[in-house]
């Protein structure tokens, strides 16, 4: 904001200190042409002095308070404590112009500039964003991936694809992260009836993902819970089974809800430095490939920023969580490469997990090592998939923390849950 000042060399009277009373009002105030300031140089000449009526001293910032001062009693103001409201009824002058007519003039204060106050266009990052920028940000050197490198990933998943669809019959195969962690974790718990069901710790994640979103494209600066209210209001229209869920919330679970999510948006903002909308952020980002067949792979990333220039990888993508830290977070994101490979032909150029509640983010750039490793991971989670739900094959039992969510934990004899680490939370999936 600009301090300005409304000048004429009728107001000189008003600017120095009355000797009694105040100026009379006046509803139309003169305004002087070119040169500005010409009402206040007898003020500001270099030698010449203002006495400050209270503290009796001569200074350069005591009289440019006391001339805005008397102009606010001068126009009669309500409220001296707004003094941008001057700039209603005068000229304003630009930080160069104030800033030169001072270096003529000798005004310099030992402050700085008495002559406008100037607030920063943006606030500045606070450590924890700056720690989460310098992890995120690009390198000076281009990352280009090779044609024919994704040419072989396609035509090695292309290939196996064919194989895999001369045992499947009239089955169809929906692949996600989850259904890969599952298969290559424990083959029970893989083939385990499904009783999956929505909790507030489950939830909270999808619904902070939705205000997450809506932060990004709103107009304003809305406050964590307006984005949270509005997000659950928008999931209530939704059709799906988690809006479902949330209709048919109490008065409590909602609370809770809304709390937990809250909490989540606030780490959110707390952590990342503000997004800029030339980098093409967007939340909930989906991919599959192929368009059609009896097996699609299907991914969604939590938060994705960038777009590729030409064949230069610039994408960047990036999974939320709360709670533990798992070797399966860095293969989700290792797959979600492979699939935004084989659907755009350019792979991202960094993966990262982000931890909101340790505000630590683990990064991981994309190689050609990571994608033919994420490759490899997917066929063979597709191929024990097909031998387990298809054709009829023992399950391996692979006792671990997964335990805790399995619904034969009670009469496997494998299951291995570890109390120790059993918080209740699942984090974000």
């Amino acid at each position: 904001m600009l301090f300005s000042v409304t000048c004429s060399s009728q107001l000189a009277s008003t600017v120095a200190p009355p000797k009694g009373g105040d100026p009379t009002p006046s509803s139309n105030p003169p305004r002087c042409p070119p040169p500005r300031f010409r009402g206040f140089q007898h003020l500001f000449q270099p030698g010449s002095s203002a006495i400050h009526p209270r503290q009796g001293r001569s200074d350069t910032a005591n009289t440019l308070r006391y001339v805005c001062q008397s102009l606010h009693r001068f126009h009669n103001l309500q409220e001296p404590s707004t003094p941008h409201r001057l700039a209603q009824q005068s000229y304003r002058h630009t930080p160069s112009e104030l800033e030169s007519y001072q270096k003529e003039n000798g005004l310099q204060h030992r402050l700085g500039s008495v002559g406008a106050v100037q607030v920063p266009a943006s606030p500045s990052l606070t450590p924890a964003q700056e720690r989460t920028l310098a992890l995120l940000r690009r390198s000076d050197e281009p990352l280009v991936f090779s044609e024919s490198l994704v040419n072989e990933l396609r035509e090695e998943m292309t290939e196996a694809l064919t194989q895999f669809h001369s045992r499947l019959g009239d089955t169809t195969l929906f692949i996600s992260k989850g259904r890969l962690s599952n298969v290559h974790g424990c083959e029970g718990k893989f083939l385990a009836p499904d009783e999956f069901r929505w909790t507030a710790a489950i939830a909270k994640g999808q619904v902070a993902h939705k205000a997450i979103q809506q932060m990004m494209n709103w107009r304003g600066e809305p406050t964590p819970s307006e984005l949270v209210d509005d997000a659950i209001a928008r999931l209530v229209d939704d059709d799906r089974d988690l809006g479902r869920w949330v209709a048919g919330l109490s008065n409590g679970d909602e609370a809770d809800l809304r709390g937990r999510a809250i909490e989540h948006v606030n780490k959110f903002v707390e952590t990342f430095p503000p997004l800029d909308p030339r980098s093409n952020p967007a939340t909930e980002s989906s991919s599959r490939w192929p368009v059609e067949g009896p097996i699609v792979f299907s991914s969604r990333a939590d938060l994705v920023m960038g777009k590729p220039e030409g064949r230069e990888s610039r994408k960047l993508i990036i999974d939320l969580k709360t709670g533990w830290v798992s070797p399966l977070h860095r293969e989700d994101l290792r797959f979600y490469a492979l699939i935004e490979t084989l659907v755009r032909d350019v792979p991202p150029r960094k993966l990262a997990t982000f931890y909101l509640d340790s505000a630590h983010a683990m990064v991981e750039d994309v190689t050609e090592g990571l994608l033919r490793s994420a490759l490899r991971r997917t066929l063979d989670g597709v191929h024990a998939i097909i031998e387990l739900q298809v054709e009829g094959r023992e399950p391996v039992l692979r006792p671990g923390t997964h335990c805790r969510w399995c619904t034969l934990r009670d009469e496997c004899p494998a299951s291995e849950a570890d109390k120790s680490h059993d918080s209740g939370d699942q984090g974000d999936g």
